[in-house]
């Protein structure tokens, strides 16, 4: 992304936060669009999360203001909240099931907002709270790309991170080493304890295996449960990831949890030929 292009985001945040006029009744938030496809002139519900008003957004949402509701720009109630630096706006409107991923007309999601402005409290509330860092605008721009050209390192970690934990979710390998290559950290555990490769263990990845030692991957670095990418590989029957784990310096005979070793669970599994080339080999704990 070029300077003029952060320069034109910034512009866009700019005027849509001062997108209002001064009416009758005090100060509209641009136009809303309600579910019906119809346009009025008010939204409290978008003039309160740009306010900050904790109050004002319970009392809209208990009218039954849609909390997904846009202005005629596609602006959210989250992105007005990020856009003004609100974070207990955002927090009750996360509470209250706002869709983070919405993106206004730009493209631009709330998690971008704030990877822009480098906002790194809005950043990790978002990503807790499972905003998909890995959306890109029609130009390719991510909140990643955003946040790295804004010059925002701790930011990007945060981001890259989230990234490697989206890509293990959806079996993507090649995404979560494109951000283990960004900065993020190679053994970085998700919610059950799962790094990257045992991940890639699991789905017998022998190619993303060997990429993620080589990025300096623990081999015998447990999930909660005691299993470690050998385990996987010997269970799943991928020959080949278990001789690369091995080849790599993978203990042959860690124990689970539960104390079920990977040469236990091939032989469980009917997996003959690993528990063979188990058999033959010298724990490399020993």
């Amino acid at each position: 992304m070029s300077i003029v292009f952060l320069l034109f985001l910034l512009i866009c945040i700019v005027l849509f936060y001062f997108n209002i006029v001064n009416g009758q009744d005090g100060v509209f938030v641009g136009d809303e669009i309600d579910g019906d496809g119809d346009t009025m002139l008010v939204s409290l519900l978008l003039e309160a999360a740009r306010e900050g008003d904790i109050d004002g957004i319970r009392e809209e949402l208990a009218k039954g203001a849609n909390i997904d509701t846009t202005n005629v720009n596609g602006w959210s109630a989250a992105a007005f909240a990020v856009a003004a630096g609100k974070l207990g706006a955002l927090e009750l409107l996360i509470q209250e099931g706002i869709d983070l991923n919405q993106a206004n007309d730009e493209g631009m999601t709330p998690l971008m907002l704030a990877s822009l402005q480098g906002d790194k409290e809005m950043v990790e509330l978002m990503i807790q709270n499972n905003a998909d860092p890995t959306i890109a605008t029609a130009s390719g721009e991510t909140a990643f790309s955003i946040a790295k050209q804004s010059g925002r390192a701790l930011v990007q970690l945060l981001i890259a991170e989230s990234c490697v934990i989206h890509g293990m979710n959806r079996d993507d390998d090649a995404l979560v080493i494109e951000y283990i290559k960004n900065g993020a950290y190679v053994n970085i555990p998700s919610a059950s304890g799962w790094t990257p490769i045992i991940h890639a263990s699991y789905l017998g990845n022998e190619s993303a295996v060997e990429e993620l030692i080589a990025l300096g991957a623990s081999v015998n670095q447990a999930e909660y449960d005691g299993w470690t990418p050998l385990h996987f590989a010997a269970f799943n029957n991928h020959f080949a990831v278990v001789e690369s784990l091995v080849n790599n310096g993978a203990y042959v005979s860690p124990q689970t949890n539960d104390g079920r070793t990977p040469l236990a669970m091939a032989e469980k599994a009917g997996n003959t030929i690993i528990a063979s080339y188990l058999e033959s080999k010298t724990d490399n704990e020993l």
